[in-house]
């Protein structure tokens, strides 16, 4: 934690993929959530993903997130049953729940590779519709998330947009993503964070004029 943020990170998302939630029992998961929040002390946002295949599981941890001080509470799609079973309406009700028990922001942390699901764009207005503030994409589908920025904020203006890979981050910044939760910040925050500098910077264009 102090090594990203002495490294410039201007926030942290917290048992994630990286973060091995899946591999943690909900006591665990708790421990290291209050843990990185005590340490982290105010300094920068924290997310700190909640998601479950239980709706339960996944609003007790959110209460728990957001009593420990968490700044949003992420969450998984629910898997297992999720990439088979389950149509729109589950998906939308178990986030429509998780929404209901906070009052933090919700965060949908869209992952199809691990939970073998995939939101699509109109379940996504319908979430921003029902609550749901923002998205934390792991597809690395650029096309995918022009269209959830276009399309999503014209129900939700406010609707944030993450890449979840570095690789997109400046092309997704230019078209009105919030920001990158890339794992490559682990290693490299100083180059992470000096790259959103230098987004932030205005561009200066010069011509040259012929006579």
């Amino acid at each position: 934690m102090e090594f990203v943020i002495e490294g410039g990170v201007n926030g942290l998302f917290a048992l994630g993929s990286y973060g091995g939630f899946a591999l943690m029992d909900t006591a665990e998961r708790k421990q290291i959530a209050e843990a990185i929040l005590s340490r982290v002390d105010g300094r920068v946002p924290v997310a700190i993903h909640v998601g479950s295949p239980a709706t339960h599981n996944s609003v007790d941890l959110a209460k728990h997130a957001e009593a420990a001080g968490a700044t949003i509470v992420a969450v998984v799609s629910p898997f297992y049953y999720g990439g088979f079973a389950y149509k729109e309406d589950d998906f939308l009700k178990h986030f429509e729940t998780i929404v209901k028990a906070v009052k933090v922001p919700v965060w949908i942390y869209n992952n199809p590779k691990t939970t073998g699901y995939r939101a699509s764009v109109d379940l996504l207005k319908r979430m921003a519709n029902s609550g749901v503030s923002g998205l934390k994409d792991s597809t690395g589908d650029y096309m995918y998330l022009v269209e959830v920025i276009r399309e999503v904020r014209k129900v939700c203006p406010e609707f944030s947009v993450t890449a979840g890979t570095a690789g997109l981050f400046q092309a997704l910044y230019y078209q009105g993503s919030d920001a990158c939760i890339a794992g490559t910040a682990n290693v490299f925050p100083k180059l992470l964070s000096s790259l959103y500098s230098l987004l932030l910077t205005p561009l200066v264009v010069f011509v040259t004029l012929l006579h």
